[in-house]
């Protein structure tokens, strides 16, 4: 999964920490560039929820992404990107991933208008060896040629782009630990 990312904005080279909810700048196919809010707003059994991560592998099968796959194909520039540790009941850590060889990378999206608004959902793959101690799906990293495949206009080729980033492509630190709450046993 993936739950803190810090985008870099195309006008700039400003980094900015983002939760889900928050607005990111996308990258659509022709270099359009647009602000939506990360994650799909949805209701189950009545209940909202708020759906921020896509298993690229089902996504041609989930209703739910089904209809985007060849509109609503996107990237998020990120310098990094982080989820949580939880290493015992009250402490987690946030490990953030960073690009060994770049200045960024570059996550698959996909995006739609929900009431008048843009909203985003990062997809997923199969964990890679040092993304492993946070959870067992990462976010779908671009390379440039894989970036340009998934916002080209084969949707089969896109498809194909989406893949385990190698370990070797990414190098991983963590935040001091994070106590959720002085009151909790």
């Amino acid at each position: 999964m993936c739950s803190v990312i810090w985008t870099l904005q195309k006008s700039n080279a400003e980094q900015r920490r983002k939760r889900p909810s928050e607005s990111a700048e996308l990258i659509l196919p022709k270099q359009q560039v647009i602000d939506a809010s990360w994650g799909f707003k949805e209701s189950f059994d009545d209940k909202p929820k708020l759906v921020i991560n896509a298993r690229s592998e089902t996504i041609t099968e989930k209703e739910m992404f089904r209809p985007y796959i060849g509109f609503g194909r996107a990237v998020v520039r990120v310098s990094k990107f982080g989820d949580w540790e939880r290493y015992s009941h009250k402490e987690k850590l946030l490990w953030e991933f960073t690009p060994t060889n770049a200045e960024e990378f570059q996550l698959a999206c996909l995006w739609r208008m929900q009431d008048g608004k843009p909203e985003f959902v990062i997809l997923t793959t199969t964990s890679n060896e040092l993304y492993e101690r946070v959870g067992d799906r990462m976010p779908c990293v671009l390379t440039d040629q894989d970036s340009a495949l998934w916002l080209g206009e084969d949707t089969e080729k896109a498809l194909d782009a989406l893949h385990t980033f190698p370990a070797e492509g990414m190098r991983a630190v963590h935040e001091e630990p994070l106590q959720e709450s002085l009151f909790e046993i």
